[in-house]
């Protein structure tokens, strides 16, 4: 499965980065800092199953770049990352097209290999 993950933090993708290598080796995560890295990966790679997607970015908010991605004929799974207490912002992204969301808490990790699997099939 091929994931696009939009995240600005460099632990938070690091972390991301090592459980899905020893839990779920399947996943072969993209990772793009910015919206503008994550627009260029969108345009000139292969098509992502999944896009993991932060909401709060240094070039702008994910919510647009989750319009973005919906505008595409063959726009692909996306489940928003929150942090805790924005659930406004997750029912936001949800209005908005997202398949699903997690919050950023101490195990979100782990929540990640099953959210994505149940996203992409739903999707499909």
């Amino acid at each position: 499965m091929r994931v696009l993950y939009v995240e600005d933090s460099g632990t938070d993708a690091d972390l991301a980065q090592r459980m899905f290598a020893r839990h779920a080796p399947e996943v072969s995560l993209c990772i793009a800092p910015t919206l503008a890295l994550a627009r260029q990966h969108m345009a000139s790679e292969p098509r992502f199953d999944a896009v993991l997607l932060d909401l709060d970015l240094p070039d702008g908010v994910g919510i647009d770049f989750l319009a973005e991605i919906r505008e595409r004929e063959d726009s692909p799974a996306i489940i928003v990352l929150t942090g805790s207490g924005e659930q406004d912002a997750a029912l936001a992204a949800l209005k908005a097209g997202a398949d699903d969301y997690v919050t950023k808490r101490d195990d979100y990790l782990q929540d990640l290999p099953t959210a994505l699997q149940t996203a992409v099939a739903r999707h499909r």
